[in-house]
């Protein structure tokens, strides 16, 4: 997984070969990644990042970022996350 995305009851999940739309929430996603193990980060309300695709970190001013990943996709990031993804980023 590079990164996932939250759709109400639904997350679509990001992969090299296509999206998946899975019927759970982002917690329980965020939960099956951390017990298989996964370099993985909430870093917004509504993403999930693979911290091994993170190419850069780019602050936007008022707290929040935006990770820039090796697909070339941006997903945002917000202050509330942005300690704990740190951490782990680093």
């Amino acid at each position: 997984m590079i990164w996932a995305k939250a759709a109400s009851n639904y997350v679509e999940v990001v992969t090299p070969a296509k999206t998946y739309l899975a019927r759970m929430t982002l917690t329980e996603l965020g939960r099956l990644l951390e017990a298989a193990g996964g370099r993985h980060a909430r870093v917004h309300r509504s993403h999930i990042v693979n911290l091994d695709m993170v190419k850069e970190i780019v602050p936007t001013g008022e707290g929040d970022v935006v990770l820039r990943l090796e697909t070339g996709d941006e997903v945002s990031g917000s202050r509330r996350y942005r300690k704990a993804f740190e951490t782990t980023f680093a």
